[in-house]
């Protein structure tokens, strides 16, 4: 699965809501979110699986963490010379970019 940069924040954003058991209804959290229900049952999912242990709390309205899970999202940007960019794509790089570029 190849997440972006809007995805990962938001999920960061998922993780410190629910780690604060500040989350609210689901459908409060989507709304506060800006996403759906379904993205946000999506999401959750995805933390599930990548080990974290959510619950849900009827009588206080909100998700939490049943035990300690820590999500840690790092970037990384690392700008690369010309000659770099041959050896890691090779020669024809630019021929094969040129031949597919859109009018």
């Amino acid at each position: 699965m190849s997440l972006t940069l809007k995805h990962l924040t938001r999920l960061s954003s998922l993780h410190q809501r629910i780690k604060t058991a500040q989350t609210g209804t689901p459908i409060e959290l989507a709304k506060s979110m800006h996403i759906s229900e379904r993205t946000l049952r999506e999401d959750l999912k995805l933390i599930k699986n990548w080990g974290g242990k959510i619950c849900y709390d009827r009588k206080s309205g909100t998700y939490y963490y049943s035990s300690d899970f820590e999500l840690k999202i790092n970037f990384e940007v690392t700008a690369i010379t010309a000659e770099e960019k041959r050896i890691i794509f090779g020669e024809r790089s630019r021929k094969t970019f040129v031949a597919n570029k859109l009018p």
